[in-house]
């Protein structure tokens, strides 16, 4: 199965994706929040700015992939 055409997925497949991608981003979401909220681990400046990026780009990524996933569900009905 080959997941960066989605055109190509079954709808059950697509929704199993979609799944997979909504899962995805509410890990990288905990996982900005621990980050980001630690109170007792200095991050240097270069180092915040790197991770707010990071975080930034995959968080775009996942939900442009969640908007991708869904508009072809609601194409496939």
């Amino acid at each position: 199965m080959d997941t960066n055409d989605p055109g190509a997925l079954s709808p059950e497949a697509l929704r199993e994706e979609l799944e997979r991608a909504q899962r995805a981003l509410e890990d990288l979401e905990e996982e900005r929040l621990m980050t980001m909220g630690q109170t007792g681990v200095h991050i240097g400046t270069r180092e915040l700015h790197r991770l707010t990026s990071s975080f930034a780009r995959d968080e775009a990524r996942l939900r442009a992939r969640i908007q991708e996933l869904t508009a072809l569900l609601e194409g496939s009905r």
